[in-house]
């Protein structure tokens, strides 16, 4: 098993919108971690061979509402998990394998305070 994960953290009163994070990436206790920013939410691995997602983190400030999509090479998005009001939500394995080129897109809405996701997955899946 070979982890790697992605944290990205929005400003107060911002929204995970489902842009890419602004800024490059700096590698700290073992995370690829982007700056702080009014944008962002979206998982880019830049996989050329298939990822096992491993645990999600995240999070979200106050009242929200958030889903959590899958993105295809062609655009195409599938929610995968959605919820309302959630203040929390932690350690959440799915089992899901992400093909070549897929990405997953985190969006919320009504937050109102700091939010952070992390998103791991295994570069070397059974």
């Amino acid at each position: 098993m070979a982890l790697r994960t992605i944290e990205q953290k929005i400003t107060a009163a911002s929204q995970f919108n489902g842009a890419p994070p602004v800024g490059p990436a700096v590698n700290e206790y073992d995370m690829e971690r982007y700056p702080t920013g009014v944008v962002g939410g979206l998982f880019d691995f830049a996989n050329a061979n298939p990822l096992e997602l491993k645990q999600i983190f995240v999070k979200f400030g106050g009242q929200s509402s958030w889903s959590l999509s899958l993105v295809d090479v062609d655009a195409v998005e599938t929610v995968l998990l959605s919820g309302t009001t959630e203040t929390f939500l932690a350690n959440l394995t799915l089992g899901l394998i992400l093909l070549q080129g897929q990405k997953l897109k985190f969006v919320t809405t009504g937050a109102t305070t700091a939010m952070v996701a992390r998103i791991t997955v295994d570069t070397k899946p059974r």
